[in-house]
């Protein structure tokens, strides 16, 4: 059984500052409920934006983990792909020096994450974040989930949007 979820709403923050929460897979146990620990990897493929995290979950009788690849992709006014700031994407500290160099032109961030692992069917998802204006940006998460197990799927019916909403708060609120 699949589930889709869908959330989206204006945060009081700028777009670099939220893309830096949304990215910073290494600290998620410190702040995302029901993550006890998070291994993170750049992809040979990082030079693309792209980097592997595995996310190690506890909630209830639920102990998991699970490895997706996440890619970035980085939208300017003219709705370009700008393939420099794919680059600097996997180097977090390096966040203060895309701000200032691109925040006036950027418009746009997506981030997708994919996960082949042997816990999901199918298992896809998306951050986007869209500039409003210089202090505000609007952030969606969507996440289509589809489990192996139908007792998986049957368990994780009844929580999935409350899972799914703790942790976008616990994002876009941090």
């Amino acid at each position: 059984m699949k589930h889709v979820i869908f959330m989206e709403k204006d945060v009081s923050d700028k777009i670099f500052s939220i893309f830096q929460k949304i990215a910073n897979i290494e600290d998620y146990s410190n702040f995302i409920p029901y993550c006890s620990r998070v291994i993170y990897k750049r992809s040979d493929k990082s030079k693309n934006g792209e980097f592997i995290g595995t996310v190690y979950f506890k909630w209830k009788i639920f102990h998991k983990s699970f490895t997706s690849r996440v890619t970035c992709f980085f939208y300017t006014d003219a709705n370009m792909c700008n393939i420099q700031l794919q680059e600097v994407a996997c180097n977090l500290h390096r966040i203060r020096e895309m701000e200032d160099r691109y925040s006036h032109h950027l418009s746009f961030i997506e981030m997708k994450i994919q996960s082949d692992d042997s816990l999901f069917h199918t298992m896809n998802g998306s951050w986007k974040l869209k500039k409003r204006d210089e202090n505000t940006t609007t952030v969606s998460f969507t996440m289509n989930v589809n489990l192996q197990s139908a007792i998986l799927n049957k368990i994780f019916k009844l929580n999935i949007e409350t899972v799914c909403s703790k942790i976008y708060n616990a994002i876009v609120n941090r």
